[in-house]
C-alpha cells in the first residue's frame, strides 16, 4: 500500500478522523467479487480489531440479502425472482454508524 497524508473529517462510531493517511488505486476481492480503484484510509477510530476502511458506497445500487439460517450475506446486482415481498426500510446513521430500524413480526 503506498500512503499519501490528508487532512479528513470522517467521522466513525470511534469519533472524528481527523488527520489520516489513504491509499487510492487498491483492488479487493471478497468471494467471487471484485473492486477496482478503491481508497483505503488508516484510521485508528474504524473498530475494534481492524487497521483502517474502505468501501463506504461499496453496495451502492445492490440488494442485500441476510441468510440468517446459513449465517451469509448475499449481495445481489437486482432484486433476486425468488423474492415474493419486501419492504424497503430507510438507512439511518447514529453516530457514524449505519443502521436499519426494522419491527420483528
Amino acid at each position: 500500500i503506498q500512503w499519501t497524508s490528508k487532512v479528513d473529517d470522517a467521522e466513525s462510531w470511534g469519533g472524528s478522523g481527523g488527520e489520516q493517511r489513504a491509499s487510492s488505486s487498491n483492488t479487493i476481492h471478497i468471494g467471487k467479487s471484485k473492486w477496482d480503484s478503491l481508497v483505503i484510509w488508516e484510521s485508528m477510530h474504524s473498530g475494534p480489531s481492524t487497521d483502517g476502511k474502505f468501501g463506504l458506497n461499496l453496495f451502492k445500487g445492490k440488494h442485500i440479502e441476510l441468510d440468517f439460517e446459513s449465517s451469509r450475506l448475499i449481495i445481489h446486482p437486482s432484486l433476486p425472482e425468488k423474492i415474493q415481498a419486501y419492504e424497503k426500510l430507510p438507512l439511518q446513521f447514529e453516530n457514524g454508524f449505519p443502521r436499519v430500524l426494522c419491527r420483528i413480526s
